[in-house]
């Protein structure tokens, strides 16, 4: 017959859950141990308060409530590379004071040691289904750091939202952030901000260039012309105003730039 696996809460784990939800308290999830059953499966049951021989204890590194079925709780554990030389068959998540909340029968797993010729970090997941998983916690120890694949596959969806596709940046290393950061600011500041690079918003379609110094240029073109017209007219009303002053009995022709009679005294 093949073996079936599974995890169940045990009736401890099931007493505690409930009177969190009855009371408004929390259930803070903090140990995980696992265990090689002594060296065969055997079925776990709820009134169990210990694994059969534990092999590894750690703290928890993780505790969410799965995105399709809000009242699974997914509880993940890495046992890393320099740990092991053990066979894994069972496996329990443990509270703040010490209680087995939850047991689990898991397929026979070895984690090697580097002397076995080969080292890896392991993930242990274990699912557990309650009622009301808001009342399950987890309480975090600062000198643990995990971090999930999808944990780093949202941190990658931010940074291509703030920087754009990282794989235009010179840094590939997406544990270096720091360096593509620099990498990014050095740009900006290589930026020239000159006249002819900088555009203008022409509302009022005034200038017939779109940038700044098109814009000057045209203001600059248009003053010239209209100082050389003022020039003009003010050597007009010079020449007229000496006619004016010499003359006596003199009659203004079209010449002079009017069509009346002037008759000096």
């Amino acid at each position: 017959m093949e073996e079936q696996f599974y995890t169940i809460l045990t009736k401890l784990g099931k007493s505690k859950v409930a009177n969190a939800t009855g009371l408004g308290e929390k259930v803070n999830l903090t140990k995980f141990k696992v265990g090689d059953s002594n060296g065969n499966y055997y079925n776990p049951t709820e009134e169990q308060t210990e694994l059969r021989n534990v092999v590894y204890e750690t703290n928890i590194n993780a505790v969410y409530t799965d995105e399709d079925n809000p009242n699974w709780i997914v509880i993940e554990v890495v046992i890393p590379g320099n740990v092991g030389g053990f066979t894994i068959r069972e496996a329990a998540a443990f509270d703040d004071l010490g209680n087995m909340i939850a047991i689990g029968k898991y397929p026979e797993t070895y984690k090697p040691l580097s002397e076995n010729g080969s080292t890896k970090d392991l993930l242990i997941k274990m699912i557990l289904e309650v009622s009301n998983a808001s009342v399950v916690t987890i309480k975090v120890d600062p000198t643990v750091i995990f971090a999930s694949k999808k944990d780093l596959d949202v941190l990658e969806n931010k940074i291509k939202k703030t920087t754009g596709d990282k794989n235009e940046l010179i840094t590939k290393d997406k544990s270096n952030i720091v360096n593509a950061i620099n990498e990014i600011a050095t740009g900006l500041n290589t930026i020239e901000l000159t006249a002819e690079k900088v555009t203008i918003k022409d509302e009022n379609n005034n200038f017939e260039s779109d940038t700044v110094e098109g814009a000057l240029i045209e203001t600059k073109t248009s003053i010239s012309t209209l100082e050389k017209k003022t020039d003009t007219t003010n050597e007009d009303v010079t020449n007229l105003t000496t006619k004016v002053n010499a003359g006596q009995n003199h009659k203004l022709t079209s010449d002079d730039g009017v069509c009346i009679d002037y008759v000096g005294n």
